[in-house]
Protein backbone atom coordinates (compact mmCIF):
# COMPACT_ATOMS: atom_id res chain seq x y z
CA UNK A 1 0.00 0.00 0.00
CA UNK A 2 2.05 3.20 -1.24
CA UNK A 3 2.10 5.29 1.48
CA UNK A 4 0.54 8.69 1.77
CA UNK A 5 2.31 12.12 0.65
CA UNK A 6 1.75 14.94 3.21
CA UNK A 7 0.29 17.81 2.11
CA UNK A 8 3.01 20.28 2.77
CA UNK A 9 5.21 17.90 0.95
CA UNK A 10 2.75 18.37 -2.03
CA UNK A 11 2.95 22.34 -1.82
CA UNK A 12 6.87 22.26 -1.87
CA UNK A 13 6.70 19.87 -4.77
CA UNK A 14 4.32 22.56 -6.75
CA UNK A 15 6.33 25.23 -5.84
CA UNK A 16 9.50 23.55 -7.43
CA UNK A 17 8.17 22.77 -10.73
CA UNK A 18 6.82 26.43 -10.66
CA UNK A 19 9.83 27.82 -10.06
CA UNK A 20 12.26 25.59 -12.23
CA UNK A 21 9.51 26.46 -15.39
CA UNK A 22 10.21 30.14 -14.73
CA UNK A 23 14.13 29.35 -14.53
CA UNK A 24 13.52 27.80 -17.91
CA UNK A 25 11.36 30.23 -19.74
CA UNK A 26 14.23 33.11 -18.20
CA UNK A 27 17.04 31.11 -20.09
CA UNK A 28 15.21 30.45 -23.13
CA UNK A 29 14.84 34.47 -23.54
CA UNK A 30 18.49 34.87 -22.19
CA UNK A 31 19.39 32.27 -25.06
CA UNK A 32 16.55 34.20 -27.86
CA UNK A 33 17.93 37.66 -26.92
CA UNK A 34 21.95 35.89 -27.53
CA UNK A 35 20.70 34.24 -30.75
CA UNK A 36 19.48 37.49 -32.36
CA UNK A 37 22.34 39.78 -31.66
CA UNK A 38 24.17 37.26 -33.21
CA UNK A 39 21.92 37.82 -35.71
CA UNK A 40 22.42 41.21 -35.69
CA UNK A 41 26.16 41.57 -35.02
CA UNK A 42 26.62 39.18 -38.33
CA UNK A 43 25.36 41.58 -40.91
CA UNK A 44 26.67 44.69 -39.16
CA UNK A 45 29.99 45.95 -38.50
CA UNK A 46 31.47 43.51 -36.75
CA UNK A 47 31.85 42.46 -39.85
CA UNK A 48 35.08 42.53 -41.95
CA UNK A 49 32.88 44.77 -44.57
CA UNK A 50 30.04 46.27 -42.10
CA UNK A 51 27.58 43.56 -43.69
CA UNK A 52 28.40 45.11 -47.24
CA UNK A 53 27.94 41.87 -49.28
CA UNK A 54 24.51 40.44 -47.52
CA UNK A 55 23.15 43.81 -48.12
CA UNK A 56 24.21 43.51 -51.79
CA UNK A 57 22.74 40.37 -52.05
CA UNK A 58 19.48 41.55 -50.57
CA UNK A 59 19.13 44.67 -53.58
CA UNK A 60 19.88 42.23 -56.35
CA UNK A 61 17.82 39.24 -54.64
CA UNK A 62 14.98 40.55 -52.40
CA UNK A 63 12.11 40.11 -53.60
CA UNK A 64 10.04 41.96 -50.53
CA UNK A 65 10.02 46.35 -51.60
CA UNK A 66 10.57 46.92 -47.56
CA UNK A 67 13.53 44.67 -47.43
CA UNK A 68 15.33 46.31 -50.41
CA UNK A 69 14.95 49.86 -49.09
CA UNK A 70 16.48 48.90 -46.00
CA UNK A 71 19.03 46.95 -47.19
CA UNK A 72 19.72 49.87 -49.69
CA UNK A 73 19.69 52.25 -46.06
CA UNK A 74 22.15 50.12 -44.46
CA UNK A 75 24.71 49.66 -47.08
CA UNK A 76 24.60 53.49 -47.44
CA UNK A 77 25.37 54.02 -43.91
CA UNK A 78 27.69 51.37 -43.51
CA UNK A 79 29.73 53.19 -46.74
CA UNK A 80 29.50 56.47 -44.83
CA UNK A 81 33.03 55.46 -42.72
CA UNK A 82 34.02 52.02 -43.63
CA UNK A 83 36.70 51.37 -46.01
CA UNK A 84 35.98 47.85 -46.03
CA UNK A 85 32.16 48.10 -47.43
CA UNK A 86 33.39 50.99 -49.84
CA UNK A 87 35.75 48.16 -51.15
CA UNK A 88 33.14 45.96 -51.31
CA UNK A 89 30.63 48.08 -53.06
CA UNK A 90 33.77 49.12 -55.65
CA UNK A 91 34.55 45.10 -55.98
CA UNK A 92 30.70 43.59 -56.42
CA UNK A 93 28.09 46.31 -56.02
CA UNK A 94 28.28 49.19 -58.77
CA UNK A 95 26.46 47.33 -61.59
CA UNK A 96 23.78 46.00 -58.77
CA UNK A 97 23.63 49.97 -57.98
CA UNK A 98 23.35 50.91 -61.47
CA UNK A 99 20.98 48.86 -62.33
CA UNK A 100 18.52 49.94 -59.85
CA UNK A 101 18.80 53.61 -60.82
CA UNK A 102 18.20 52.01 -64.37
CA UNK A 103 15.55 49.62 -64.06
CA UNK A 104 13.65 51.32 -61.15
CA UNK A 105 13.04 54.74 -61.42
CA UNK A 106 9.52 54.86 -60.48
CA UNK A 107 11.01 54.09 -56.73
CA UNK A 108 12.00 57.29 -55.63
CA UNK A 109 12.41 55.93 -52.33
CA UNK A 110 14.84 53.37 -53.68
CA UNK A 111 16.54 56.00 -55.77
CA UNK A 112 17.72 58.07 -53.07
CA UNK A 113 19.70 55.96 -51.24
CA UNK A 114 21.63 54.32 -54.40
CA UNK A 115 22.69 57.68 -55.21
CA UNK A 116 23.55 58.94 -51.37
CA UNK A 117 25.30 55.30 -51.35
CA UNK A 118 27.56 56.19 -54.33
CA UNK A 119 28.36 59.43 -53.08
CA UNK A 120 29.46 57.56 -49.55
CA UNK A 121 31.72 55.35 -51.75
CA UNK A 122 33.60 57.86 -53.92
CA UNK A 123 33.90 60.58 -51.14
CA UNK A 124 37.61 60.20 -49.67
CA UNK A 125 37.33 59.32 -45.91
CA UNK A 126 38.70 62.35 -43.96
CA UNK A 127 42.52 61.74 -42.81
CA UNK A 128 43.02 58.27 -45.06
CA UNK A 129 44.63 58.23 -48.11
CA UNK A 130 44.92 54.70 -49.43
CA UNK A 131 43.08 51.12 -49.58
CA UNK A 132 44.86 48.42 -47.47
CA UNK A 133 45.48 47.12 -51.11
CA UNK A 134 47.09 50.61 -52.37
CA UNK A 135 45.38 53.26 -54.34
CA UNK A 136 42.73 56.03 -52.63
CA UNK A 137 39.63 53.61 -52.46
CA UNK A 138 37.37 56.54 -53.30
CA UNK A 139 39.27 57.35 -56.53
CA UNK A 140 38.78 53.29 -57.49
CA UNK A 141 35.49 53.34 -56.34
CA UNK A 142 34.83 56.40 -59.23
CA UNK A 143 36.68 55.22 -61.61
CA UNK A 144 34.46 51.76 -61.45
CA UNK A 145 31.73 54.17 -61.66
CA UNK A 146 32.51 56.45 -64.37
CA UNK A 147 33.56 53.58 -66.88
CA UNK A 148 29.72 51.86 -66.94
CA UNK A 149 28.88 53.20 -70.37
CA UNK A 150 25.49 54.40 -69.25
CA UNK A 151 26.12 55.80 -65.55
CA UNK A 152 26.62 59.39 -66.55
CA UNK A 153 23.37 59.50 -69.13
CA UNK A 154 21.21 57.36 -66.20
CA UNK A 155 22.67 60.48 -63.72
CA UNK A 156 21.94 63.11 -65.86
CA UNK A 157 18.08 61.93 -66.17
CA UNK A 158 17.59 62.12 -62.70
CA UNK A 159 18.51 65.54 -62.75
CA UNK A 160 14.80 66.05 -63.67
CA UNK A 161 12.98 64.21 -60.97
CA UNK A 162 11.27 66.21 -58.94
CA UNK A 163 12.43 64.58 -55.37
CA UNK A 164 14.94 67.29 -53.48
CA UNK A 165 17.34 64.31 -52.15
CA UNK A 166 17.36 62.53 -55.84
CA UNK A 167 18.06 66.01 -57.43
CA UNK A 168 20.66 66.75 -55.02
CA UNK A 169 22.62 63.86 -54.74
CA UNK A 170 22.73 63.43 -58.09
CA UNK A 171 24.45 66.94 -58.72
CA UNK A 172 26.92 66.35 -56.07
CA UNK A 173 27.35 62.43 -57.70
CA UNK A 174 28.55 64.42 -61.12
CA UNK A 175 30.81 67.14 -59.37
CA UNK A 176 33.02 64.11 -57.36
CA UNK A 177 33.26 62.33 -60.82
CA UNK A 178 34.05 65.26 -62.78
CA UNK A 179 36.63 66.46 -60.02
CA UNK A 180 38.24 62.97 -60.26
CA UNK A 181 38.60 62.77 -64.10
CA UNK A 182 37.48 66.01 -65.94
CA UNK A 183 37.93 65.33 -69.23
CA UNK A 184 36.14 62.45 -69.50
CA UNK A 185 33.14 63.81 -67.66
CA UNK A 186 33.00 66.79 -70.05
CA UNK A 187 32.93 63.98 -72.76
CA UNK A 188 30.32 62.31 -71.73
CA UNK A 189 28.15 65.34 -70.91
CA UNK A 190 28.44 67.36 -73.80
CA UNK A 191 27.11 63.84 -75.78
CA UNK A 192 24.41 63.47 -73.82
CA UNK A 193 21.53 65.10 -75.51
CA UNK A 194 20.45 67.86 -73.01
CA UNK A 195 22.92 66.83 -71.05
CA UNK A 196 24.34 70.41 -70.31
CA UNK A 197 20.75 72.04 -70.65
CA UNK A 198 19.77 69.90 -67.89
CA UNK A 199 22.18 70.78 -65.28
CA UNK A 200 21.63 74.73 -66.03
CA UNK A 201 17.82 73.86 -65.25
CA UNK A 202 19.08 73.07 -61.57
CA UNK A 203 19.63 77.49 -61.32
CA UNK A 204 16.23 77.48 -60.82
CA UNK A 205 16.12 75.18 -57.75
CA UNK A 206 16.29 75.45 -54.06
CA UNK A 207 19.79 76.57 -52.47
CA UNK A 208 21.08 73.42 -51.54
CA UNK A 209 20.95 72.18 -55.14
CA UNK A 210 21.14 75.33 -57.32
CA UNK A 211 24.84 75.55 -54.97
CA UNK A 212 26.28 72.55 -56.25
CA UNK A 213 24.63 72.74 -59.66
CA UNK A 214 27.00 76.06 -59.62
CA UNK A 215 29.95 74.12 -58.32
CA UNK A 216 29.20 71.52 -60.95
CA UNK A 217 29.04 73.90 -63.74
CA UNK A 218 32.07 75.75 -63.05
CA UNK A 219 34.27 73.15 -63.03
CA UNK A 220 32.55 71.10 -65.98
CA UNK A 221 32.58 74.39 -68.52
CA UNK A 222 36.30 75.23 -66.81
CA UNK A 223 38.56 75.07 -70.28
CA UNK A 224 36.14 73.55 -72.30
CA UNK A 225 34.93 75.97 -74.97
CA UNK A 226 32.47 73.95 -76.58
CA UNK A 227 30.40 73.39 -72.74
CA UNK A 228 31.05 77.04 -72.43
CA UNK A 229 28.84 78.17 -75.81
CA UNK A 230 26.38 76.07 -74.57
CA UNK A 231 25.94 77.83 -71.40
CA UNK A 232 26.14 80.94 -72.84
CA UNK A 233 23.24 80.21 -75.95
CA UNK A 234 21.15 78.29 -73.18
CA UNK A 235 20.83 81.46 -70.60
CA UNK A 236 23.58 81.21 -68.45
CA UNK A 237 24.67 84.47 -68.02
CA UNK A 238 20.62 85.47 -67.35
CA UNK A 239 20.27 82.79 -64.42
CA UNK A 240 23.56 83.69 -63.10
CA UNK A 241 22.97 87.68 -62.84
CA UNK A 242 19.16 86.66 -61.13
CA UNK A 243 21.12 84.56 -58.52
CA UNK A 244 23.57 87.62 -57.94
CA UNK A 245 20.06 89.85 -57.65
CA UNK A 246 18.01 87.23 -55.51
CA UNK A 247 21.14 86.96 -53.36
CA UNK A 248 21.45 90.62 -52.51
CA UNK A 249 24.86 91.19 -54.50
Amino acid sequence: VAATVPSHLHIKTHQARIQTRGTMKALDRVTSAAQAAGRYMAGQPGKADGGASEYLDQIANEIDPATRREALLCLRDACLDSIRAKESVGTVGIHTLISVLRDERDKKDLLAPVLETLVNCTQPIPNYEASVKGGNIADINADQLIRVPETIDLILGLLKQEDFYIKYNATLLLTILLRYNTELLQESVLSCPMGVVCILDLLAEQNAVRNEALNLLLLLSSGHTEIQKICAFEGAFVHLLEIIEEEGG
